[in-house]
Parts: structure tokens; sequence; C-alpha cells
């Protein structure tokens, strides 16, 4: 071993390793009280490593500004350095040792629409509570593109979506399937009548979407047959949409599996033309596949999929 070896050899074993989560966690929550929670130490020890932290890069890092605390262009570039690192750290010592929900701290970040929170979160929380008290979920709502970046850059741990044009480096998982269908309030001068391509393009329609992404199936079907309809409304959040539906003359193309869980007072049809289903499914990127706390996860996932879908909670039915 040669000089610069040596060196190296001693800065790293006077180096605490914890730091590096530690960075992570400051940067990720631009908030000392809320990285303290996520590292599972107390607020003056996590003070305490900023400290240090500051010291070892010579850069504040964070930055105190009106709107809170917000990372320097170092912290960034550091944070950016450090994700895959600390990722396969830690797939090293959750692949050589067994994960126990139980005992373990932490937290894991999920993609979801709030169409999707509805139907998934209530049951994924209360498993936590019960199986894994010490882990915690962060959930955030990315378009298709910002998503499959995520999962690349692993700003998310898992991602639930639908149609993800992802490359090979991301995974999948099927977890059932779905299609759209016209949603109306029972007053709706349409419900109960036929529905046809004429009188859906006629009426007022209200659409859902963050992306354009999101616009294929409906819109694609309609341009095909070179037609459109009139969207009156234009929403990036479903759990607006009953309420708005309830006191309006709108219909709405919506996932049956979102639809069967409105309140009373709707009424359901097949839209008017041919429209393929669709798979919701779970993604990850294939760096964790050793991970034991993702596929512990996934697990988790499909099985409170599996018990919304059969969910008694149902007041409408396709018409």
């Amino acid at each position: 071993m040669n000089k610069r070896e040596h060196a190296i050899m001693r800065n790293l074993r006077s180096f605490d390793m914890n730091l590096l989560a530690g960075l992570d966690a400051l940067v990720a929550e631009r908030n000392v009280t809320r990285a303290a929670i996520r590292l599972g130490l107390s607020q003056p020890a996590a003070s305490n490593m900023l400290r240090r932290l500051r010291d070892l890069f010579q850069d504040e890092l964070l930055v105190r500004t009106p709107t809170g605390m917000s990372p320097t262009e170092r912290a960034l570039e550091l944070q950016a350095e450090l994700k895959p690192i600390l990722s396969r750290i830690q797939g090293i010592f959750e692949s050589s040792s067994h994960f126990d929900p139980r005992t373990s701290r932490g937290n894991i970040r999920v993609r979801m629409s709030d169409l999707l929170e509805v139907l998934l979160l209530p049951r994924v929380a209360a498993r936590l509570a019960t199986v894994a008290p010490g882990v915690s979920l962060t959930v955030v709502h990315l378009s298709p593109q910002e998503t499959v970046d995520a999962l690349e850059r692993e700003h998310i741990d898992v991602a639930v979506s639908t149609g993800l044009t992802h490359p090979s480096s991301i995974r999948s998982r099927p977890l059932s399937r779905d299609r759209l269908v016209c949603v109306m309030r029972k007053q709706h001068p349409c419900a109960g009548k036929p529905m046809t391509v004429g009188r859906f393009t006629a009426e007022r329609h209200i659409r859902v979407s963050l992306s354009s992404t999101d616009e294929r199936f409906v819109e694609g079907a309609l341009r095909r047959m070179k037609v459109s309809r009139k969207v009156v409304l234009h929403v990036q959040h479903w759990t607006v949409v009953e309420e708005i539906l309830r006191q309006n003359d709108l219909l709405c193309a919506m996932p049956e599996s979102f639809a069967r869980r409105l309140g009373p007072g709707f009424h359901i049809c097949k839209l008017p033309f041919a429209s393929s289903g669709f798979d919701w499914e779970l993604y990850w990127h294939s760096r964790v596949d050793n991970r034991a706390s993702v596929h512990w996860l996934l697990g988790v996932l499909g099985d409170c999929w599996s018990q919304a879908l059969i969910s008694p909670t149902r007041h409408c039915r396709v018409g």
C-alpha cells in the first residue's frame, strides 16, 4: 500500500459515516427538527451534526431564508453524489441481514396520485402502525416523466402508477386491471339514457390530468374518431371531483376502481367508444432489487391494493 492509500485509509478510519446519512436527511428535509426525526436523533444532536458537516465541507449547506431553510448549491451537489452511495451501502446491509419491520426505523418514499392515495393510504397507514411503527412513509405526486426521473435519481423508492415509459433499469409488477368509465350525478339530463359518442361530445366535461400523458386514454380515442369533447374544467386532483360533479351537470371519465368508491347519488356508464383497459403497476429501480425494505413495502402495497378492490363500500354500479 502506497503513501496515498495509507492516507486515505487513515482518513476513513477517523471519518464518521453517519454524517453522510445526516447530510442527505438535512438537505431532503430542509429542517433540522424533521431531519432529527428521520434519523432517530434528538434535535440538538442533529444541530451538532449540521455544524460538523459545515466544518467538514467548508460550506453553510443550509441557509435561512424568509420561507425556511434552503440548501446551498454545494449541498445539492453533495446530496446528488451521495444518493447512489447511500443506496448501495443500505443494500449491502439489508441483503446480508434479516429485515425486521417491527424494529426498523426510517423513511420510505412513494409516488402516488391523490386517487391512489384514497384507495391505498388508509390501509397502508394502518398496516405500518401495526407491524412497522418505526417506519414512516413520504408520499409525493409526480407526473409520469418526473416519476421515472425520481426513480432513476433515487428521490423515491417505489412508484404506483400506470403505463410508465421507462428504461430497462426500472422494474415493474402489475397490481390489477382497470378501465375508464363515465360518471355524472343522477340529476344529470344524460343519466339513465344510452351514452352515444354524439351525446358524450355534446356535454360539458371535467378533466383530471397532471400532464399531457394523462390525457392519452380519452383524448387519443376521440382524436382517432376525429371528434373532441367540451372540457370546461381542468383540474390536477381527483379528490375534488366528487363534490364538483355533485353540484354540476358535468361528465367525468375516471377509473372504475375510483368511481365505485364515490358516495351515493352518481350514475356510472360505459364510455361510448372502444377504450382498452390499463394496468395499475408498482415500479422500482433495479439497484434496490436486493433491498429487503423495498420488497417488504412492495408486498404491503400489493396486499393493501387487493383489500381495497374487494372493499364492500360500493355505492354505484356501471349502468
